[in-house]
């Protein structure tokens, strides 16, 4: 939990942009210099488990884990949501102890990650929408018009609004 906390910060210090940017980068650096050997021991510990999983080849075991993670916390439709939340979560983070990071990094990690279930579950729901209405519109019968009315949006206001929201 903490290295992937650490993890996602690490991305939102580099691709956060906007009025809190410079807060959001001090904090992070201020992290990484006041809880150096708790984040040193944290990484440790998912090389430890890559060496447990992917013996003599480790290391590309860990570099594909944390390639996957870096990943995730950059998924750009999420971007703006995320960013608002790591500032915050930076800012709490230089705060706490290093007795109670891991307590913090169990609480804070789930709130850094909300933006990006939330999106998946929108889109989700998106796709279920669109799959109803293709069923309610398109004639199985006909295959020109059944491709026709496929490029056609459907006009159902909540898809539009979901889709308005991926745009930040």
């Amino acid at each position: 939990m903490i290295w992937h906390l650490r993890s996602a910060l690490n991305v939102a210090a580099l691709g956060c942009r906007g009025p809190l940017e410079a807060t959001l980068t001090s904090d992070y650096n201020r992290l990484l210099a006041e809880k150096r050997a708790l984040l040193a021991s944290a990484l440790a510990q998912t090389e430890a488990d890559a060496r447990a999983v992917g013996g003599k080849d480790w290391r590309d075991t860990h570099d594909r884990q944390m390639t996957r993670l870096y990943n995730y916390f950059a998924l750009p439709p999420v971007k703006s949501a995320f960013c608002t939340v790591a500032v915050r979560v930076a800012a709490e983070a230089v705060a706490v102890s290093s007795a109670e990071f891991q307590a913090f990094a169990d609480s804070a990690l789930p709130r850094l990650e909300a933006p990006f279930l939330d999106f998946y579950m929108r889109y989700d729901r998106y796709r279920l929408e669109l799959a109803e209405w293709r069923a309610r519109t398109m004639p199985a019968t006909n295959p020109v018009e059944a491709s026709v009315s496929a490029m056609t949006p459907p006009a159902d206001k909540s898809i539009a609004a979901g889709e308005a929201s991926y745009r930040h």
